[in-house]
């Protein structure tokens, strides 16, 4: 189950990527202000949730989530993604560049920034 809990908190971190899976049929959205969104994905008899953070422009700038740590022992950790310059890419608007990090209560770990050179989206 932690490994399952873990791989959809994982899904909600990637929506950002693929647009038109913000409104999928197992999203349930819950407007916290006007800059910031919890999202909850229920499938499969599990329930994980993500704070999205939004810009005044409607870019989603951060999320932030728990999810189970395979390497602590399922120990339950808060992530954070942070994104940057949006452009179009294959008729989306998606992120140029992110950073994830964990929100460790020690500290922040930074464990990935990335850009991305070409993203491309075959619809069926």
């Amino acid at each position: 189950p932690e490994v399952d809990q873990s791989q959809a908190a994982r899904f909600l971190g990637g929506l950002v990527f693929y647009p038109s899976l913000l409104v999928d049929e197992h999203l349930l959205w819950e407007p916290v202000d006007t800059h910031k969104a919890i999202a909850k994905l229920s499938i499969g008899g599990m329930d994980v949730q993500a704070t999205f953070y939004v810009s005044g422009k409607g870019e989603i700038t951060r999320i932030e989530a728990d999810r189970p740590l395979i390497e602590k022992d399922r120990e339950v950790e808060r992530w954070r993604i942070e994104l940057f310059e949006y452009r179009d890419q294959s008729g989306f608007m998606i992120p140029d560049s992110f950073e994830f990090s964990w929100l460790f209560s020690k500290g922040t770990v930074s464990t990935l920034k990335s850009r991305i050179k070409r993203f491309d989206i075959e619809l069926a």
